[in-house]
């Protein structure tokens, strides 16, 4: 067949013989997708690049379109409704490592101190689970329309839940019914990447409008269903990048931000000036982006800690160590992840920082004692105490929760799954498995069954004592028979 193309001719295509697709694209910056049974004009035209379009794919796996232009920026459209759902200005030299799921999604969480779980999803649906059984409580469905939920949060009272998307919308929910109560005024059409609930039912919110953005939605304005936007910060647009992660010490009224160019940030919420730099990129010096914050905010309270480490970034695969005050910022840094060229997604302590949890890109969970680490300057790495194989893909959000005098942690990857974890790597289940679990009840625990661990590790072995104390290693073995295929058994 002959197709009747466009004036500006042809500079690159794809073909899916599957889907019965041809996408091109020529001189302007267009793409054109053309059905086989139809040649004589294309059955769709896709604007929204500047530039001219230098190369185009097809993935036939998520119903996407990948299309890269001469300005560096990269647009993913989605077939069937023929939008663009991600735009990415890249970068150079970009060193954060690449990590893009095959599955399309990017799960988020966010973990209650009560009993609810709320998960997340790029499909705009948003889950409240019991954390006691892992039964499905509430669902929110298209929360944001079609775009991607990038950040969460809930309010001091645990009865609101916030949520923002990648076209900058931020909106508020009752968490015990669901009923939307805020629309947040949106300070551009760029997406955030954290959100922050304050004690006086401030909100603060920031992403690639390199903005710190803040609402009311208390006050005279508790019954407003679309609340305006204060973009009035003193100090202004600060960050030269894109804001990808954010913490808030509430102790010291502190908001520390991080950003693409690895500059961190610290602010005090009183008068809203820096007080501190972090990592300040200078010229012919390059940092890898931030990709999480987290206060220690248990040894902001101890005298002893003043001018020790506070505050932790993850960045490249590297946690490194921070102090607010004295003449030395950085204390110390280690490397996570037991592949190079990995990241970490995913960075929790439990309530007197004695413990460091973090999740990174190949699926691994590790717990670390931080107890004395960052007092004295030169620590190498702090005592790995549990390390396990969570996930087959990357970890993307982790939580801790305390119940009782017991610690558990709940993962969310892109492989789909949000798991339940104990604190020496038990899994008790996934969100929305169909056999509940007894908290309370270690014969109700269960292993992930996504995930193939070796049976003849010396991690598995301990868990396999562990659940034969606890009357479980029928389940266990049931499980790893299931796991490994037939005709394989431990």
């Amino acid at each position: 067949r002959v197709l009747s193309l466009s004036r500006s001719g042809i500079l690159c295509f794809d073909i899916s013989w599957s889907l019965g697709l041809l996408v091109t694209a020529g001189l302007d910056p267009a793409l054109r997708i053309w059905n086989r049974y139809v040649t004589s004009r294309p059955a769709a035209v896709l604007h929204g690049h500047r530039t001219t379009v230098v190369d185009v794919v097809i993935h036939q796996t998520l119903d996407k379109i990948f299309s890269y232009s001469k300005d560096a920026v990269l647009k993913m459209w989605d077939i069937c409704s023929q939008q663009c759902v991600k735009t990415l200005s890249l970068r150079f030299p970009n060193i954060q490592p690449a990590c893009f799921p095959e599955q399309g999604s990017f799960p988020l969480l966010l973990s209650l101190a009560a009993a609810p779980v709320v998960t997340a999803c790029a499909k705009s649906s948003v889950v409240v689970w019991d954390v006691n059984t892992g039964r499905k409580c509430m669902e929110l469905n298209n929360a944001h329309g079609q775009e991607e939920i990038t950040a969460m949060t809930a309010d001091p009272s645990q009865r609101r839940l916030i949520t923002a998307a990648s076209n900058g919308t931020i909106k508020v929910w009752s968490l015990q019914n669901g009923r939307p109560l805020h629309k947040l005024e949106a300070v551009s059409d760029a997406e955030v990447t954290g959100v922050i609930c304050l004690h006086d039912d401030q909100l603060l919110a920031v992403g690639w409008s390199r903005l710190v953005a803040r609402y009311s939605i208390g006050g005279s304005h508790v019954r407003d269903m679309y609340v305006k936007a204060d973009v009035s910060w003193k100090s202004g647009r600060l960050h030269s990048e894109d804001i990808l992660a954010a913490d808030h010490c509430a102790g010291k009224r502190l908001l520390a931000t991080g950003s693409y160019d690895g500059e961190i940030i610290v602010w005090t919420l009183d008068t809203q000036r820096p007080v501190a730099r972090l990592q300040r990129p200078l010229p012919g010096r390059v940092y890898p982006p931030i990709d999480r914050l987290l206060f220690l905010q248990k040894r902001v309270e101890d005298q002893q800690w003043r001018n020790r480490a506070l505050l932790l970034s993850s960045q490249a695969g590297y946690i490194c160590w921070w102090s607010i005050c004295g003449p030395t910022h950085n204390h110390a840094k280690f490397y996570v992840p037991q592949r190079e060229d990995e990241r970490v997604n995913a960075l929790r302590t439990n309530h007197d920082n004695s413990l460091l949890i973090t999740g990174d890109t190949t699926g691994s969970i590790q717990v670390w004692n931080i107890s004395q680490y960052g007092l004295y300057d030169g620590d190498e790495q702090p005592p790995l105490v549990h390390t396990w194989r969570a996930h087959e893909e990357a970890v993307v959000s982790m939580e801790v929760l305390e119940h009782g005098k017991d610690l558990f942690l709940v993962s969310v990857s892109v492989d789909l799954n949000a798991c339940l974890w104990t604190s020496c790597g038990v899994c008790v289940g996934s969100f929305g498995q169909e056999l509940l679990w007894d908290l309370n009840d270690l014969h109700t625990y269960r292993l992930p069954l996504p995930v193939c661990p070796d049976p003849l590790s010396r991690q598995n072995k301990r868990l396999v004592e562990l659940l034969h104390r606890a009357g479980c290693s029928l389940r266990y073995e049931w499980v790893f028979r299931y796991s490994l295929g037939q005709g394989q058994s431990v």
